[in-house]
């Protein structure tokens, strides 16, 4: 195993959460994360890892996730075009209350719920050696 083998292929969660989600776009447009890693579970991981790997890797981090801790990490870290700016926090918190109505949203809630989605993705990333 050569040191390019073993050194983590992201620097952080949320570098690996952009590309996931950049890669979602090309290879399913509106699909669910984590249907591709039910597909492929039963495959073993080849030993030199690539970006299909990386992408696979990181749909199975959304497992453990509920549907508003995936939705709310797409729109934090979903891609955005050429000249759009990234979406402000206000206009986020706003579409949460009224995706999600029967939540009590309050701007501490959209923290805990990033919050929590981050750390269980960083897990997984860290015992894949992603991260």
């Amino acid at each position: 195993m050569t040191a390019e083998d073993s050194s983590p292929r992201f620097r952080s969660p949320e570098a690996a959460l952009r590309f996931y989600f950049r890669a979602s776009e090309l290879l399913g447009d509106k699909t669910k994360p984590g249907l591709f890693s039910h597909k492929s579970s039963t495959r073993k991981a080849p030993r030199h890892p690539n970006a299909i790997v990386d992408f696979l890797t990181l749909d199975s981090c959304f497992s453990e996730l509920n549907e508003v801790e995936i939705w709310l990490l797409r729109e934090l870290y979903g891609p955005t075009c050429f000249g759009w700016t990234q979406r402000k926090v206000a206009e986020l918190y706003k579409e949460a209350r009224e995706r999600f109505p029967n939540l009590q949203w309050t701007p501490q809630m959209v923290s805990r719920f990033k919050q929590r989605a981050l750390t269980l993705i960083e897990e997984r990333l860290k015992r894949s050696n992603l991260i």
